[in-house]
């Protein structure tokens, strides 16, 4: 583990190595191939999470000034003021978005996996909320929805949005 450490790996990197051997000496030591499971006697490296540092309120708002005209500039907003996970952004569907009650409802996250998206539960049952908005943040909302409008109509028959109907898609509707 040290040298595969020296050679560059992460300490996660090592932790699944060992886990991969440990677990093939375990069943080598079942079927009787070896007397024990050495591995057992490892400690593997342990994995430092580093400090995540918010940004501050000056900083976030440095941030959504350089957005200013981006096309995903309401995403940004609604991250930052909501604190959605990214996949829970980019999963979220005009039907989701409750203009009456001025919320939005987080169900459904966007995932890639197999190569393929896929619209998902969120991560755990916890997850899915109803999260108020300011009537700012609503009307910048209404405003990139009439934007997703017009490239629709600019799209035409390549528009590929309906079948999720979400709110942050690309020129053509997709995910």
């Amino acid at each position: 583990m040290r040298t595969k450490r020296g050679e560059g790996l992460s300490a996660r990197t090592v932790q699944y190595h060992h886990a991969v051997l440990r677990r093939s000496l375990q069943d080598a030591e079942r079927n009787g191939l070896v007397p024990r499971n050495v591995a057992k006697l490892v400690t593997p490296p342990t994995v430092s999470r580093p400090e995540i540092r918010p940004w501050t309120p000056q900083e976030g708002r440095a941030f959504l000034a350089a957005a200013k005209g981006h096309r995903l500039e309401t995403a940004f907003a609604i991250a930052m003021a909501t604190g959605v996970r990214q996949g829970e952004l980019l999963g979220l569907r005009w039907s989701d978005i409750d203009w009456g009650r001025s919320a939005l409802s987080v169900s459904k996250s966007l995932q890639r996996y197999h190569g393929q998206y896929h619209l998902e539960e969120t991560k755990t049952r916890r997850s899915v909320r109803t999260i108020p908005l300011p009537e700012r943040l609503l009307d910048d909302i209404r405003e990139h929805q009439r934007v997703q409008v017009a490239e629709r109509v600019f799209a035409g028959n390549s528009w590929r949005g309906d079948e999720w109907g979400l709110v942050f898609a690309t020129l053509r509707g997709n995910h």
